[in-house]
């Protein structure tokens, strides 16, 4: 029941909005289409085009010229940043699809399989390495499944947080070794 409370609220909600960003796409037009500038009816284009021409001087009231706001050329916005990102990615993957369509498909599919091989062995280096860097350096014990016999030189340490069995060799300390399973020292 909450749930569906939860959805005619939603609904209600993006409905308003709707309502609302239709009806202001409705005040800020002119008969033509145009939008309307706070300062009477003329449309805010030209409007915008004459104080431009004030205060920079370049161009005409009817999109003569195009004008230059940002007169340096080296001033990146966010946009252009994004817009450059995404075409070098698009030509990379444009590039990769070419270079696919060139080798025969067991040459693909051997590459394919070499590169996940290496993404995979470095996965799980960074795996590893975080466990270390958690636990200090000190290994994970073995596991012990009951019923099974506790093989000859090991013997068996109970986690004192989950309570899981651990298998520990005779000659090693319980505090060289973290649990099996939740990895705290044992």
């Amino acid at each position: 029941m909450g749930n569906l409370i939860f959805l005619i609220i939603i609904i209600v909600i993006i409905k308003n909005t709707v309502q609302k960003n239709s009806a202001k796409k409705d005040s800020g037009m002119s008969g033509s289409g145009n939008p309307v500038s706070s300062y009477g009816s003329r449309p805010a284009e030209e409007y915008a085009g004459r104080s431009a021409d004030r205060h920079i001087g370049q161009g005409t009231a009817k999109g003569g010229q195009n004008r230059t706001w940002n007169k340096s050329a080296n001033v990146r916005t966010t946009s252009d940043v994004l817009r450059k990102k995404r075409e070098k990615e698009a030509a990379a993957k444009s590039k990769a699809i070419v270079q696919a369509e060139e080798l025969s498909t067991t040459e693909f599919l051997r590459r394919k399989a070499g590169e996940d091989q290496i993404a995979h062995h470095e996965e799980k280096r960074q795996e590893e390495n975080r466990i270390r860097r958690e636990t200090g350096g000190r290994q994970p014990a073995l596991r012990y499944l009951y019923g099974d016999s506790i093989p000859r030189g090991m013997h068996l340490v109970k986690c004192s947080y989950c309570g899981a069995e651990n298998l520990i060799y005779d000659h090693r300390k319980k505090e060289e070794h973290t649990c099996y399973f939740c990895r705290e020292i044992l």
